[in-house]
């Protein structure tokens, strides 16, 4: 989030909306290792979310923009594996979904009522950080299909901290696309959203980022 940004009259660039993308993966720790190689840079590791039975690292993309890096906590509270972002179900890694900042979220959903678009209800968040610090957000229900993913879902982190406020500044996305078998349907969704992102056909949701790294401009889905 750039400043503290709500909904406004005409389309904002994707980029622009972009709080953070989420990366899932099996096994964060293999990931992590791989990320690093591929980018140039070491992701943080950020910390485990109480309740979800995940846990995460992170890279900073810009002012209030981060990468997520998000996979099972290996000493989650419950048995089974997680099932948010389809961890459940995931063998290999991917760009599973991103989500949107919004300052207003009551405002957001109203929007996403009229047009039938299923948010679910916006419920608070929380993270322990690894030096035992908590981060607290509101958002709207990431367990909510959205199209696959290809809508975000919603987010805002009050007057706390954001996550990519103490991250190393050497990453940036530029730019963030899908691809859908409804192409149509997604861009309508995301209109209603004032969001202007590429979407074009394909035969499942991919999510296609570029991002600029030390190791040069590299495109991930």
């Amino acid at each position: 989030m750039e400043g503290r940004q709500g909904l406004t009259h005409t389309l904002a660039p994707v980029v622009e909306r972009v709080d953070h993308l989420l990366y899932a993966t099996p096994d964060v720790e293999a990931t992590i290792a791989e990320i690093s190689g591929l980018f140039g840079i070491d992701p943080v590791v950020g910390g485990r979310h109480p309740g979800l039975g995940t846990r995460n690292a992170l890279i900073r993309l810009g002012p209030r923009r981060y990468f997520e890096i998000i996979g099972p906590d290996p000493d989650r509270e419950f048995d089974g594996l997680p099932t948010v972002v389809g961890l459940d179900t995931l063998e290999t890694p991917r760009l599973a979904s991103w989500v949107a900042h919004s300052d207003d979220l009551r405002t957001t959903l109203d929007l996403a009522g009229s047009a039938r678009i299923d948010l679910g209800d916006a419920v608070d968040g929380t993270r322990e950080t690894t030096d035992g610090a908590v981060l607290s957000w509101t958002y709207t229900d990431p367990y909510r299909d959205r199209l696959g993913g290809a809508i975000p879902f919603f987010i805002d982190w009050g007057n706390g901290p954001h996550p990519a406020d103490d991250l190393p500044d050497v990453c940036s996305l530029t730019d963030l696309r899908t691809e859908h078998p409804n192409p149509e349907t997604v861009r309508a969704a995301l209109q209603t959203f004032r969001i202007d992102m590429d979407v074009s056909s394909g035969p499942a949701m991919r999510l296609i980022a570029q991002i600029e790294t030390p190791n040069g401009t590299l495109t991930l889905s």
